[in-house]
């Protein structure tokens, strides 16, 4: 036992957060690594801080995943050996580490400068009317005429001794946000650059064009072509996982094929020796009685070789008819019907047909049987799908995840730019989304808003009704599973009652308010 370990706090870390997905244990093990671990093995080093940085990121931390990015980013490059410390000007053509490894460090960068200026402006996806005079002025760009680069500090000074606080510090704040997006955008210009169907960097530049800079066309572009990646990645994915579950599938049948055989080849070996015995005992009952006991003796063996070619018969006949069904199973003319049906099929739908509840599901049933192979010390429970066909989902699920956010931002940008002709176009992103995410809460809000702009009432009703309700169901999932968690830990349960319901709430805030004045007067009516 060695506590001081360094590539095993390095592994394990690695492990926990990628198969466990246990953040606090693997947030431990990979901190110490990279204390203990100083000059050697830069790009593990980099790759620690990269996991780090996602961990932060998932519990909302971004000023710290924004510290362990930037540190990744020094180390990727060889600039960092020339004291070179602006992460923002790190060249990525110098760098020790693979080109997909630099562009998950430099978008996790960037994406934690994004959504730190988001947590910190929009409050449940509305804007105060602080923020929204932030938000104004960054738009009107009246900022940049305010100070010069060179002497920005002497007026602000002088601002101060005149008394006019509040407007230096709104437009330092307006700066400040500018040179964060400026920076967000030229690391996401850098993976363009080094891949360009990397689907997080035009998912990040349309979020930044369409909620910050109100640059709606610029923003349905980038969204436009992160959808576009998105489902060309899904379909090919989706191609190859069906070629793994098939791969499997084939697998299991011959496997069952085999053991059946062994059952049967088993079964006929102990009826050969009980006839061979009772042969054997007639036998020397005979000789007893007519002192015949040689020749009964060659009789059977010479019927016990008969019956050995027999079952070798059998077994070699078996042999073939396997053969024949697994040929069958795999023959080119049903290859080639496969490959000219799916020609004919072009909707996205068609090609890619598996939702997020069902890759949830898959994972689910991967993790428990991991689980019970902890539980049980190594005896693995039979599992329906192979590590293969896990990574797939898994990659799966990420671009399903992006995909969503793409349609997200396609809807914002048609709403808050007033494109009332285009309604219709938001309320077919709403279906592309519910196809990929049957309980998407965010997408039947803006479905429930969009029926309502199109004064559809009803519709919007119904909708934002069905949301509620599935809200609730989510918010007592949450707490039954919280509460389950508390009793193996032995915490106290922590509350988090009517989360999700008041999320829809403040989303709907429109349509509820507008339904309750409408109840109310009818009431009054009545009375």
């Amino acid at each position: 036992y060695d506590a001081e370990c360094i590539s095993a706090h390095y592994y394990l870390g690695k492990h926990l957060f990628d198969t466990k997905q246990d953040y606090k244990q693997s947030l431990h093990h990979l901190s110490k690594y990279i204390d203990l671990e100083v000059n050697k093995n830069i790009a593990n080093r980099a790759h620690a801080h990269q996991i780090l940085g996602q961990i932060y990121t998932n519990s909302q931390l971004f000023r710290q995943a924004q510290f362990h990015f930037g540190q990744a980013i020094q180390l990727s490059s060889n600039n960092n050996n020339n004291g070179n410390t602006n992460t923002s000007n790190a060249t990525a053509t110098s760098s020790s580490l693979p080109v997909w490894a630099l562009c998950k460090i430099h978008c996790g960068f960037a994406d934690s400068i994004v959504k730190y200026e988001v947590n910190k402006l929009f409050d449940e996806g509305s804007l105060s009317s602080k923020s929204q005079a932030i938000i104004n002025e960054l738009r009107s760009k009246t900022w940049t005429n305010l100070h010069s680069k060179d002497g920005q500090r002497n007026d602000d000074a002088g601002a101060r001794k005149e008394g006019k606080t509040g407007n230096t510090a709104n437009n330092d704040t307006v700066s400040r946000l500018a040179s964060n997006l400026e920076v967000a955008k030229k690391h996401y210009r850098m993976i363009l650059k080094l891949d360009s169907k990397y689907v997080a960097a035009p998912l990040g530049l349309g979020c930044i064009f369409g909620k910050f800079e109100g640059k709606s066309k610029l923003s349905d572009k980038h969204y436009s072509l992160a959808i576009k990646l998105c489902q060309e990645k899904l379909i090919k994915l989706y191609e190859k996982y069906k070629i793994e579950v098939e791969k499997e599938n084939l697998d299991q049948q011959q496997q069952e094929v085999h053991r059946r055989k062994m059952i049967q080849h088993n079964i006929q070996l102990s009826e050969f020796y009980q006839h061979r015995k009772a042969q054997h005992v007639n036998q020397v009952h005979h000789a007893e009685q007519e002192y015949k006991a040689d020749d009964n003796v060659e009789s059977a063996e010479e019927e016990a070789e008969v019956e050995v070619a027999a079952i070798v018969s059998d077994s070699v006949t078996t042999k073939t008819i396997a053969t024949e069904s697994s040929s069958m199973i795999t023959s080119p003319e049903s290859v080639s019907k496969v490959g000219a049906s799916a020609s004919k099929k072009k909707k996205f739908s068609d090609e890619f047909e598996m939702n997020l509840r069902e890759i949830n599901q898959i994972l689910a049933e991967f993790q428990q049987s991991n689980s019970y192979a902890h539980r049980q010390g190594g005896e693995e429970k039979k599992k329906k799908y192979d590590i293969a066909v896990i990574r797939i989902v898994k990659e799966m699920k990420e671009y399903v995840v992006y995909c969503i956010e793409a349609h997200l931002g396609k809807i914002e940008v048609i709403m808050e730019s007033c494109h009332n002709n285009k309604l219709k176009e938001a309320l077919s992103h709403c279906a592309k989304i519910l196809y990929l995410d049957d309980a998407n809460m965010n997408a039947y809000c803006k479905r429930a808003l969009l029926f309502w702009r199109l004064n559809q009432k009803d519709k919007a009703m119904k909708c934002a009704q069905y949301v509620l309700k599935l809200a609730k169901q989510c918010d007592a999932n949450d707490a039954i599973q919280q509460s389950k968690a508390s009793k193996n830990k032995g915490n106290k349960v922590k509350s988090t009652k009517g989360s999700k319901e008041n999320m829809v709430q403040n989303a709907l805030f429109v349509i509820l308010k507008q339904t309750q004045s409408e109840n109310t007067n009818t009431s009054n009516s009545r009375l």
